[in-house]
This record gives C-alpha cells, structure tokens and sequence, in this order.
C-alpha cells in the first residue's frame, strides 16, 4: 500500500478505522470530557456501536475503502485511531501516546504497517498524537498539547523539514488536542476556537485564513471534530446545526450523522478515522 495525505479535504480512497463493540468506560477518565460526561451522562452503549457503524457504513457507501487494526482486548478501546498514525505525503508516523495504557493499540497496527509500501516512521523524541497533526499542503501544523511536545515536533522537523514548514500551535489547558479546536476546510479558511490557542498561534492563523469561529458549547461537542470526504463535500454531527449551516454557505455538501455518544470520550469524526490515502491535492 502506498500511503499519501496532503491535505485534509482532498479525496478520501482509504481510511483506517477502529471498532466500537469494545469501547468501555474507564475507571479513570483520561481528558476533561471524559471526566465531565462519565459522572454526568455517560455514554449510552446500546447507541455507541450504532452510531459508529453509520459512520463506517457512510464512508463505505462513498467508495473508501477500510482499514481495520488487528482487535486488541487490552485496549482501553479502539476508536479514536487518528491518535496512532499520521500520514504527511507519503510516509507514514506511528505516533508516541501520552497514556500509557494505549500502548496496546499501537501494536494492534502491526498487520497493516506490514501491508506498507515503504517503512514507517517511529517517534524518536517526546510525545506525538494525530489529534495534533495537520496538513495543508507543505505547511504542517502540529499542535503543542497535555499530549504532544515540542521535542517531537522538532523530530518532524528532521524528518520533513526539507518538503514542510512546521509550524507549532500552542494550546492552552485543558484542550487536548489540535483537532478539537481547529480544522481546515480549505476555501481560503480554518475553522477554530480561538480561545484554546496562545495568542501567538492565534495570529498565524489570522494572517493565513479567513476565520470561521465556533462556540464555547460547539467546541466541547467536538463540533470541528469533522471529517473531509472531498474538497466539496464533509461529514458533521448532525446537532451541530449552527455548524452545518456555515459549511453549507461555504459550498459544502454536509453529510450529518448522530455521534453524540462516542463524543462523550472526547472526540468525533476525525478522531475516529485515520486516512491513509487521499487524492493528491
């Protein structure tokens, strides 16, 4: 397989996902989503395997072809698999998890990293989570989290240094990572909330995109959590109406879905899917 991503909305071919039927609550919950929703509300399991099998089954239905980890029953749970990986043109990272008790899905990957054309990369230095990486062409955003450090961003800098810029994005506690507060659309913008990022981060994003801000209340409900099918056309919760509405205004066919159970661990749509190949933008 040859793997190539270079932005975030151009074609997805092929995506890794993970599984639902073994997702469970943790006795310690591992961000302030978790925490908040777990003594509150917690997520209802009769609904999580039936949300997410609409997710897949949309993906499928738009002609991505799936990629599944090998099943991992020590695995605190298997869905949000963009934290594992990230590709950046065409090689892949197998990223380093903050959270130790996630190491069991990374070695759930081993089968498919076989299946790669060309080896990937290991994290040498710190920490690095997808949730923090993303790609607009030869700039490469990496968000500065609880859960991604500078050290490995200077790592990326070794490795793709001669064919990216990098550039950091500090965030500010408790946000966990870079795609809970940001995405890019394209179309000349980004979606965001500014009030997660250092006010350094904050201006490079005014001077390279037209802002498309979301709300206190929308960001918690991991409201720009989406996921790009096309340069055209995007994958949204379906209670995020203020949302849909904006991206519909920008040209954007918007496929809602209901997520609202799996958002409860703290994450939505690009957290729970990894591409793998995407159309060269």
């Amino acid at each position: 397989m040859r793997v190539y991503v270079d932005s975030e909305q151009s074609p997805l071919r092929e995506v890794l996902l993970g599984y639902a039927d073994n997702v469970r609550l943790h006795p310690t919950p591992l961000n302030s989503i978790q925490e908040y929703y777990f003594s509150s509300d917690p997520p209802r399991v009769d609904l999580i395997a039936r949300q997410h099998e609409e997710f897949v089954e949309t993906l499928d239905r738009r002609g991505v072809r799936i990629h599944r980890p090998k099943r991992q029953l020590q695995a605190v749970n298997q869905i949000f698999v963009r934290d594992l990986l990230a590709v950046i043109h065409d090689r892949a990272v197998v990223c380093s998890l903050k959270e130790n008790l996630r190491s069991p899905e990374i070695t759930a990957l081993d089968e498919l990293i076989a299946q790669f054309h060309s080896p990937p990369l290991l994290v040498q230095e710190g920490t690095l989570e997808g949730g923090d990486v993303m790609i607009d062409g030869t700039t490469l955003f990496i968000g500065i989290s609880t859960r991604t450090s500078l050290s490995a961003m200077h790592w990326l800098e070794e490795q793709f240094g001669g064919e990216v810029q990098v550039i950091p994005m500090f965030l500010k506690p408790p946000f966990l990572h870079l795609d809970v507060v940001l995405n890019l659309p394209g179309k000349g913008t980004v979606m965001l909330y500014p009030p997660a990022f250092e006010e350094w981060s904050l201006e490079v994003l005014r001077k390279r995109y037209r802002l498309l801000e979301v709300t206190a209340e929308e960001q918690f409900a991991s409201g720009t959590n989406i996921l790009f099918l096309t340069t055209e056309s995007v994958i949204s919760q379906k209670r995020m109406t203020r949302i849909n509405d904006l991206l519909r205004k920008e040209g954007f066919e918007v496929v809602e879905l209901e997520y609202s159970e799996l958002c409860k661990f703290g994450g939505s749509f690009r957290c729970s899917a990894c591409p793998l190949v995407r159309e060269h933008s």
